[in-house]
């Protein structure tokens, strides 16, 4: 077998998505050469002139000085980025200079991995286990991937290196990676700052929106629907007002889709959209359809909205959830309701239902994503106080570039939204899907084209008129099929409760066992230790496996369950028996005590949720519970 099979075997085995990459690149955009020590080296074609990769005389020694003029603080970080591997050299290199345990590494030339793995044995660094990832492609749609892996990650010092060659190549890559890594570990603190306050809201949303959750009011039914059209999907921010007589003058011919908090501005303006998509659970969103005339407008809503919402909701609705709930798929079938990816906005939701529904051109109002001119809302918006919007207009100190050549000033949590909203622009433009910002004043949205509605208003005047009523497809159930899904869900929520009993008994187990374990650290002998790991071991892998682990602690628990994640890689890779008992019991120990303080709070949730169904069953006959289901 020679040296290109050999590499290829490996790339196959251990880094099978760089596959296709390596094979599918082609192009004369380079030339293969050697330095005067024999050594494989490459010549990029750049801007109409020849950049030689590594040195012409000795690659390895110029890899070998660069990383010894490396800051020491960044080569002995425990997490570390490499930026151009070049054809092996540079990360062999830091790889023997180095002591960061985690190596992370992106070649943006997909072309000079090609020719390291027709020309050097690429096992020699891509087999060292500190490597953890590989990521190649020059897409700025990389960097925001490589970006929210790599913060996914860190959980303690992190740092980032690129050879002298590669920042004249990419002059500003290091920079944009460095921005986009930051604002990536922002968004996570944002995520898990949420979950933590939120994760029994969550729960029990989720749980007391079941009963309303079923294949007939599915929004599966609207795949496609709108196929060819321009959606578009209205925010609440202050520069609504500019486009709302555009909005008036187009609703036969585009799809109009109220995001949130906004379906508050087009009543108030006299528009009524076609649908309105809701998905926040908290106590101010349902503050917003207690304002509005809810019999007017279909909802399209995720599973984790406030369940008041729902309840009492008078016009026909429509469900769906988000790729982190687990549970609805669990109760009323994996294949029922449609999965969006979830983002910190609503209107991200509301852009992949429009991808969904087949719209082919998304425009994207009052979205403005900043506070221009200190404004807040536009008119009509009222369910927050004016104590809590000037609250949040002082946190207001980051700056962000607007649509017209200035900056408008932000917050941080703004800001992250304004990236996630970026970040998801780019996946729906892959999918052939255009995607326009319209929002006067705001800020720039990364990913798509800035263009005044006065300026769309002619070609979409010109189409065709169009129904986009979804009322037809909502199917209201008869008594005996109402009664038969709460008494389905019913039956799934008690054998749910059972297993999160027993789940119980097993948590307090594994405790005790943790507790044996920290004290056999003190006084026990290695046979001793190895044998508690293995019941630790056994134990635990018996609680992962289970449905209740699966569908809520998974998702409760995701900020405790990532950090512990975070040193599973040195618990399983250590040797020393001692040491990863310590391990364990500092880190699973932590996880599992949590996991015990959830569990009273979640059979509690469930008892609620099953004695809510009853309720609901008892009072079928009620003119409360005559709805659209």
């Amino acid at each position: 077998m020679d040296l290109i099979d050999r590499n290829l075997n490996f790339i196959e085995k251990s880094y099978p998505q760089l596959l296709p990459v390596i094979q599918g690149s082609n192009g004369n955009c380079y030339k293969s050469d050697l330095t005067k020590r024999q050594e494989p080296n490459i010549i990029l074609n750049k801007d109409e002139s020849e950049v030689c990769l590594h040195s012409k005389y000795n690659a390895e020694e110029e890899a070998r000085k660069w990383v010894l003029s490396l800051n020491e603080q960044d080569i002995e970080s425990e997490h570390l980025l490499i930026v151009g591997c070049g054809l092996g050299y540079f990360l062999e290199q830091l790889l023997y200079h180095s002591k960061s345990s985690y190596i992370y590494i992106y070649e943006p030339n997909i072309h000079i991995l090609k020719e390291w793995v027709q020309s050097r044995d690429v096992t020699r660094a891509l087999s060292n286990p500190r490597v953890r990832l590989f990521v190649v492609g020059e897409d700025e749609l990389f960097h925001s991937v490589l970006a929210s892996s790599i913060s996914s990650y860190i959980f303690n010092t992190f740092g980032l290196v690129s050879p002298p060659v590669y920042k004249r190549l990419y002059p500003n890559l290091v920079s944009d990676l460095q921005l986009k890594i930051r604002d990536a570990l922002n968004a996570n603190r944002t995520n898990q700052a949420t979950l933590s306050v939120f994760n029994k809201q969550w729960l029990e949303n989720v749980l007391f929106n079941l009963p309303y959750i079923n294949k007939d009011n599915s929004a599966k039914k609207l795949k496609e629907f709108a196929k060819g059209s321009t959606a578009i999907i209205v925010g609440s921010g202050p520069s609504l007002k500019y486009d709302i007589e555009y909005l008036r003058a187009v609703k036969s011919k585009c799809l109009i889709i109220a995001a949130g908090s906004s379906i508050q501005a087009l009543e108030h303006y006299g528009v009524t959209p076609h649908m309105v998509v809701s998905m926040d659970g908290g106590i101010p969103n349902y503050k917003v359809f207690e304002n509005i005339d809810t019999g007017k407008v279909p909802l399209v809503f995720c599973s984790q909205i406030n369940y008041h919402i729902v309840e009492n909701y008078k016009a026909p609705v429509f469900s769906s959830v988000l790729e982190a709930d687990g549970l609805t798929p669990y109760i009323v079938g994996k294949e029922s309701l449609p999965k969006f990816q979830s983002t910190t906005s609503v209107t991200g939701t509301a852009m992949q239902l429009a991808v969904y529904m087949g719209a082919s051109e998304i425009v994207l109002t009052g979205q403005d994503l900043s506070y221009p001119e200190n404004q807040f809302y536009t008119l009509g918006v009222n369910h927050l106080t004016s104590s809590i919007i000037n609250n949040e207009l002082s946190k207001a100190k980051e700056l962000v570039p607007n649509v017209d050549g200035g900056e408008n000033l932000t917050t941080l949590k703004m800001k992250v939204t304004l990236n996630d909203l970026g970040l998801l622009v780019q996946f729906i433009v892959l999918q052939d899907v255009r995607v326009i910002n319209s929002s006067k004043h705001g800020a720039v949205i990364s990913g798509t084209e800035w263009r005044p509605m006065e300026e769309l208003l002619p070609q979409w005047l010109d189409k065709e008129d169009r129904d986009f009523t979804i009322d037809k497809f909502a199917l209201p159930l008869q008594l005996e099929d109402k009664l038969e899904n709460f008494s389905s869900i019913k039956n799934d929520i008690q054998s749910l409760y059972i297993k999160a009993r027993e789940q119980s008994k097993r948590i307090t187990r594994m405790m005790d066992i943790i507790q044996q374990l920290a004290d056999k650290l003190v006084n026990g002998n290695i046979s001793t230790l190895s044998k508690k790991l293995i019941e630790v071991n056994k134990l635990w892998t018996t609680i992962t496996e289970q449905d209740v682990f699966k569908v809520i602690y998974s998702f409760l628990l995701k900020q405790h369950i990532d950090t512990y994640m975070r040193y599973v890689t040195e618990i399983v890779e250590t040797q020393d028996q001692r040491k990863k008992a310590k391990l364990i019991v500092e880190h699973l120990g932590k996880l599992v005590k949590v996991m015990n303080d959830l569990t009273p709070d979640l059979l509690e949730t469930l008892n609620i949720g099953i004695n809510r169904i009853d309720l609901l069953i008892d009072g079928l006959g009620d003119v409360s519970y005559e709805r659209t289901i």
